[in-house]
């Protein structure tokens, strides 16, 4: 397929387009930036450039999908790329779904484009090529994700993150530990730690992670301690007074 016609660029928020808001003293979605990549990187491939919305990807709804969808499924072009924050990046992507004669490509950054050492430039010019790219195979049609880093995460649903992310680093450690021929540590217990000092490191953990319970912090020791897989649940909110 030979497609002249301007690449549609929906920018909907998400980490790439956060700035920080002194009086907030905090990071907030900002006005999309990224026009400004692809002007700073001579694209000189006709696209046009709407935004939907500033949102954090972790606060849209079934709402936004659908309109995030609508917007896809309505616009003229063939060719469309979506800047999205990365934490329901998956969910969106299932609520567009496969649409025929159009390929539907989506990108975001684990860092605001605003910073130096941000992934946000080559991303969204993956992205950019990739839409092109993937345009021009007949058989094509339908929704990729163009992002630099290990896929396993985007794939992983975000509930399901922080266990895979446990898992994956229990592995390693264990590949690691046979490829040494079980010369190295592989739990708690082989580095001479014993089971009556997990309340003390869980302690000393909690003091620099905030986001974390008591009862979480034990459970990842206990799992260090003795090698089992160990199996998350999300942190109970606790009521603010």
């Amino acid at each position: 397929m030979t497609d002249k016609t301007p690449v549609q660029i929906f920018t909907t928020g998400g980490t790439i387009d956060k700035v920080y808001f002194d009086g907030k003293s905090r990071y907030e979605v900002g006005e999309t930036v990224t026009g400004r990549i692809l002007n700073e990187a001579n694209i000189h491939v006709a696209y046009e450039l709407r935004m939907l919305m500033k949102k954090d990807s972790l606060d849209m709804d079934d709402v936004d999908r659908a309109y995030i969808a609508d917007a896809v499924r309505g616009c003229a072009a063939s060719r469309i790329l979506i800047t999205h924050g990365t934490d329901t990046m998956v969910e969106t992507g299932t609520a567009i779904g496969r649409i025929p004669d159009k390929v539907v490509v989506m990108t975001g950054a684990m860092a605001p484009a605003r910073f130096k050492e941000s992934d946000a430039v080559f991303n969204v010019g993956f992205a950019m090529a990739a839409v092109q790219t993937a345009a021009y195979q007949l058989d094509t049609a339908g929704m990729f994700r163009a992002m630099a880093g290990d896929d396993r995460y985007a794939a992983t649903p975000a509930a399901q993150r922080p266990q895979a992310a446990f898992h994956l680093l229990q592995a390693y450690q264990n590949d690691w530990h046979l490829a040494s021929g079980r010369c190295t540590p592989r739990i708690l217990s082989d580095l001479g730690i014993s089971e009556s000092s997990l309340p003390e490191l869980a302690d000393a953990a909690l003091s620099r992670i905030s986001e974390m319970d008591v009862n979480h912090a034990m459970r990842i020791f206990e799992s260090a301690f003795s090698g089992r897989l160990f199996q998350w649940e999300a942190p109970v909110a606790m009521d603010e007074d």
